[in-house]
């Protein structure tokens, strides 16, 4: 099963510093934000295949110490790869684990034995605004859990095929890609 790092989530204290310091130092686009009234978060990338290799998403002092990764990410190949994932670290034994849709992906998020937190995903053929997220049942057959994903984020803001998306973010990194 091939897998590679996706991205991941820092806690921070300071959102609009931090983002200044990544887009503006760094050279990162953001690519989403959460909207006001919600915990605050920003998606960042500067890779034409990812729509974000960072999130920012503010803390508070004592809630996750600022400063620290929130989780690693991992992506697979497809929901079979996924499920297998989901049947092994239910074997192993003492292991909490979520399985969510993000509607960009379909997840499944648990701690390794020293409390690392982890998520290995599947992308959806989908975009919608982030942060989402909603439980999901791999236990459904792909039809369905792809059935029921598109009925739930079809109203959603920013909702469109993915690789529409990724077309204009291509763009946006360099716009001289077609």
């Amino acid at each position: 099963m091939p897998i590679s790092l996706s991205h991941f989530e820092i806690k921070v204290r300071d959102l609009n510093r931090m983002k200044e310091f990544y887009t503006d130092i760094l050279g990162f686009l953001v690519t989403d934000h959460s909207p006001p009234g919600g915990q605050k978060m920003v998606f960042l990338s500067c890779n034409a295949g990812e729509h974000h290799q960072i999130v920012l998403s503010e803390s508070e002092i004592g809630e996750f110490s600022a400063g620290s990764v929130d989780h690693l990410a991992f992506r697979i190949g497809d929901l079979q790869g996924l499920r297998d994932l989901h049947r092994a670290l239910k074997s192993y034994g003492d292991v909490a684990i979520e399985t969510v849709s993000h509607g960009t992906t379909w997840s499944v998020y648990f701690q390794d034995p020293e409390g690392n937190r982890v998520e290995f995903f599947v992308d959806t053929p989908w975009h919608v605004a982030q942060p989402l997220r909603f439980p999901i049942d791999l236990s459904k057959s792909d039809d369905d859990l792809i059935a029921s994903t598109e009925e739930k984020i079809r109203s959603l803001a920013d909702f469109q095929p993915a690789d529409r998306w990724f077309q204009r973010h291509r763009q946006r990194i360099d716009p001289r890609a077609k």
